[in-house]
């Protein structure tokens, strides 16, 4: 058919999408704008609150349920030993370390055996859940409280699993071998369990990027914003993705995720769901997934709590294949995770998490990058038949931009109304350029990241992909 016997019907298709398109963006800006204002008012209500109650345990640290902390490792000989130091000055009474050595490839278990001196140990244990071999267990000869289990490759479901087979504690805290602490971290998120040990099951702290910031024997000692592109950008992602939309989701009490890099659990409550998921690449999403399904359809009060105080900073991927891998990772765990709660959406028993935060997720997070590639398919095609104004279209683009500018910069201005992390002037500079510099180009590069992540779930692939580290010790 020639281009004129096909413009008809591309007319009534077009007509049709852009009034929907309208549509869609309305309702996912108005909400992103609501997440917004909420995730201001909670940062600013439980940073006061943190303060409080960080004043009021610090006395009471006795009565802190001790932690068991859970750190899987595959290929992560570069920054190992700077992330166990870091948890091993943790100001917290009593806690273990546990570092799953998960069949890594390089040096990372030599590293280990020659930088805290491990001896190996036999140490039976009740199987749980299911894992893979464990090849080996070891014992520091310098911190008693840090074991190394060395077991064959699964997956970092699987070694969390395995972590927690080991683990003596009632709360397991599971976190990125890639990742450092603020050294009062695991008291402010230990706290909910202080309050109510009974209901609460699960907190999440904030994940801020350590890129650029100066760390010395593991603690970081100044924050600073890097120059690198793809870090400038990501520090303005992180900021709006914590502070306002898990701190806006909080509000509602219907967050869906907390971070692999940074979360506490109780340990009796990740068994009875049979711990961390080895058929998916998202497992921190699938695991609260899960603990919120099993909860709700069997009527057993709970709560799931966000905190903006406790920080963990993380090594995050500086290089265009590293991160291109890690976007569609996560596109692709979200795909999956989701997946899973098809029996939990819209019933009478699944409450918030059924009716408002499993919808938008569907909608807004995983359609949305579906619908904005054929968005601009309807862009060529109206072009090619006449059908598009170009200065509406520009206009409609620059609105579009400018409002993902805002969202971004907000989330700018609530790190600056309430925790002031970054102290220069530059460093502000730098974020508001990042609020920029993430709509035009990575946006776009973003877009294609997770339409991968969709066809490799459409395509059942599971590839985590090699995440190449340079070190907290180097500049980047």
């Amino acid at each position: 058919m020639e281009m004129t016997e096909l413009r008809p019907y591309f007319v009534i298709f077009f007509n049709g999408y852009i009034k929907y398109a309208f549509l869609f963006l309305f309702v996912a800006n108005t909400s992103y704008l609501v997440i917004l204002v909420l995730g201001y008012l909670n940062a600013k209500r439980l940073h006061t609150k943190a303060r409080i109650s960080y004043d009021r345990t610090k006395d009471l640290t006795s009565t802190l349920l001790p932690i068991s902390m859970l750190i899987p490792a595959y290929n992560e000989e570069l920054s190992i030993n700077e992330s166990i130091r870091s948890m091993l000055r943790l100001n917290y009474p009593r806690f273990e370390l546990i570092v799953v050595n998960d069949g890594s490839s390089d040096d990372t278990i030599k590293v280990l055996i020659e930088s805290f001196q491990l001896k190996p140990v036999d140490h039976a244990v009740p199987i749980r859940i299911a894992t893979n071999r464990v090849r080996g267990v070891y014992k520091s000869q310098l911190y008693p409280s840090l074991t190394v289990i060395d077991k064959d490759n699964g997956g970092k479901a699987d070694a969390l699993n395995c972590g927690i087979n080991y683990s003596v504690f009632p709360l397991v805290c599971c976190v990125d071998s890639d990742s450092l602490f603020d050294e009062s971290g695991l008291i402010q998120m230990a706290m909910p369990f202080f309050e109510d040990q009974d209901k609460v099951v699960a907190v999440g702290g904030v994940i801020r990027v350590a890129n650029g910031c100066v760390i010395e024997n593991g603690n970081v000692k100044e924050i600073k914003v890097p120059w690198n592109y793809f870090a400038i950008v990501q520090v303005v992602e992180y900021l709006r993705a914590y502070l306002v939309g898990r701190m806006g989701w909080d509000y509602l009490n219907a967050n869906s995720i907390i971070s692999g890099a940074f979360g506490l659990f109780k340990k009796r409550a990740v068994i009875e769901v049979g711990g961390y998921s080895r058929n998916t690449i998202g497992e921190d999403l699938d695991l609260l997934l899960k603990m919120h399904m099993y909860y709700l359809k069997n009527n057993i009060p709970y709560e799931v709590h966000f905190l903006p105080a406790p920080i963990c900073w993380t090594e995050v991927p500086t290089d265009l294949k590293t991160l291109g891998n890690q976007r569609s990772r996560w596109q692709q765990g979200l795909a999956e995770g989701l997946k899973s709660t098809i029996p939990m959406l819209f019933k009478p028993w699944s409450g918030v998490i059924g009716w408002v935060a499993l919808p938008y997720m569907w909608l807004f997070e995983l359609a949305a990058a579906p619908i904005e590639l054929v968005g601009y398919f309807i862009m060529i095609g109206g072009y090619a038949f006449g059908l598009i104004d170009p200065v509406f279209s520009i206009l409609f683009l620059l609105v579009t931009v400018v409002y993902g500018w805002i969202l971004t910069f907000g989330a700018v201005v609530v790190e600056e109304m309430t925790f002031r992390k970054y102290k220069s002037t530059s460093d502000y500079f730098k974020l508001c350029l990042g609020t920029i510099l993430e709509q035009v180009g990575f946006r776009q590069l973003h877009l294609y990241w997770r339409l991968r992540g969709v066809w490799r779930f459409l395509r059942k692939k599971h590839a985590w992909g090699k995440m190449k580290r340079t070190g907290f010790s180097k500049p980047q």
